[in-house]
C-alpha cells in the first residue's frame, strides 16, 4: 500500500519535469528569435580576444545588451556545432538582430561589418591612408574615384573637389561589399544631413567660403570654446583685405603636419601660403567637423585680432601686433 504514494509521487515528479522540459523548449525557441532591440540600426562594437569560449562571448554579449538570453546563445553554438567556430577580432554587431544572425557574423557566414571612424581634421589623403589601414581599398581606387567618380550634389556646385565635404564620423562598412564610390556617398549625405538644419544661414553663393574657412579653423584650433572666437578673427582680417597668416594651410601644401614651419616654406609663393597670399587658400585643407562648420556660419565678434597657442596647447588671444608680440615672448620662446 505504501507503493501506490510513491507512484503517485513520481508520477508527479515526471509531470513537472515534462512540463518544464516543454517550458524550457519553448522558451529556447522563443529567445532565439527575439532581438535585444525592437529599434534596427543600433550597432555595437565587439573585441572577441584570442582564447575567450563560447561561455565567455555569451556573457560579454549579454552585459552589452545585444543578446537576449547568454544560455540561448551558447546551447545554439553548441547545437550547431559552432561553439569552436567564432574568429578572434572585431566585429560590429546589431542590437535588432537575432542570435542565429548574430552567431553567423561572429563565425564567418554573414558578411562582415566594420567601423570606420574618420577624425575631424583629416584631409583626402589620410583617409586613403586609413582605408588602406583597415584593408578597404588597395592602391590608387579611393583617391581615383575622389577625381573621376560624378557627384551631382547641389553644394559642390562651385566646389573645386571633395576636399572639405567628407564628413568626418564614425561609419559602418560591409567588408566585402565595399567600394570607394558607395563610401564617398555615405560621406556626401551625412555632411548633407549634419549642416542641413543652418545652411540656410550661409549667404548665397558663399557655401564654398564657409567650408574652406572651417577647415580653417579645424586645423587652427583645439577646443569648441576657441572656434567662434578665432573664426571671428580670421573673418576680420578676410573682411579687412588682410593675410590670414594661418600656418596649418602651408601645411596642407607640403602635406607636413609634424615638422615646424621653415623660414622658407613662409617665403614660398605658393597658392596656400596664407602669409603671401591675401584671401582664402584654393580649397579646404582638411574636412571639418561640425562645430568648425558651425563656428564659421556664427562667428563670435571681439576686438581681437591675433590668437597663438603656447606650447601646452592653450590659446592666447591680442588686441594689437605689439600685444601679440608680447605673447610670442611670453609664451612661445
Amino acid at each position: 500500500m505504501k507503493t501506490k504514494p510513491i507512484i503517485i509521487a513520481l508520477v508527479v515528479i515526471l509531470l513537472l519535469m515534462g512540463g518544464w522540459y516543454v517550458f524550457q523548449e519553448q522558451q529556447y525557441h522563443v529567445l532565439l528569435n527575439t532581438s535585444a532591440s525592437l529599434i534596427p540600426r543600433q550597432r555595437v562594437k565587439v573585441q572577441v580576444q584570442q582564447g575567450e569560449s563560447a561561455k565567455d562571448i555569451a556573457s560579454a554579449l549579454y552585459k552589452k545588451n545585444i543578446i537576449v538570453s547568454d544560455w540561448v546563445f551558447v546551447r545554439y553554438l553548441r547545437e550547431q556545432k559552432l561553439d569552436m567556430a567564432i574568429q578572434s577580432g572585431e566585429y560590429v554587431l546589431d542590437r535588432h538582430d537575432t542570435i542565429p544572425i548574430i552567431v553567423d557574423v561572429l563565425t564567418g557566414k554573414m558578411a562582415k561589418e566594420i567601423s570606420v571612424t574618420i577624425p575631424e581634421g583629416y584631409t583626402i589623403k589620410q583617409i586613403d591612408a586609413l582605408l588602406k589601414k583597415k584593408g578597404l581599398v588597395k592602391g590608387n581606387e579611393f583617391l581615383e574615384c575622389i577625381e573621376q567618380c560624378k557627384f551631382d550634389d547641389e553644394f559642390l556646385v562651385r566646389a573645386q573637389g571633395l576636399e572639405g565635404f567628407l564628413f568626418p564620423d564614425t561609419y559602418f562598412v560591409d567588408v566585402e561589399g565595399f567600394t570607394p564610390e558607395s563610401f564617398i556617398r555615405k560621406l556626401l549625405d551625412n555632411f548633407k544631413k549634419q549642416t542641413d538644419p543652418f545652411r540656410k544661414d550661409i549667404p548665397q553663393g558663399k557655401l564654398y567660403d564657409t567650408i574652406i574657412m572651417a577647415s580653417l579653423i579645424e586645423r587652427e584650433t583645439k577646443t569648441e570654446e576657441e572656434r567662434p572666437i578665432v573664426a571671428g578673427i580670421l573673418w576680420k582680417r578676410l573682411e579687412n583685405h588682410w593675410y590670414l597668416g594661418v600656418d596649418a594651410t602651408l601645411r596642407y601644401y607640403t602635406d607636413d603636419w609634424v615638422h615646424s614651419i621653415t623660414y622658407a616654406d613662409l617665403q614660398d609663393k605658393n597658392p596656400y601660403n596664407t602669409y603671401k597670399n591675401i584671401g582664402l587658400p584654393p580649397t579646404p585643407i582638411a574636412n571639418p567637423g561640425l562645430s568648425s562648420i558651425k563656428a564659421a556660419v556664427y562667428p563670435e565678434h571681439t576686438d581681437y585680432w591675433y590668437y597663438l597657442h603656447d606650447k601646452e596647447g592653450n590659446i592666447h588671444y591680442a588686441k594689437t601686433n605689439a600685444e601679440h608680440t608680447q605673447n610670442k615672448i611670453k609664451y612661445l620662446y
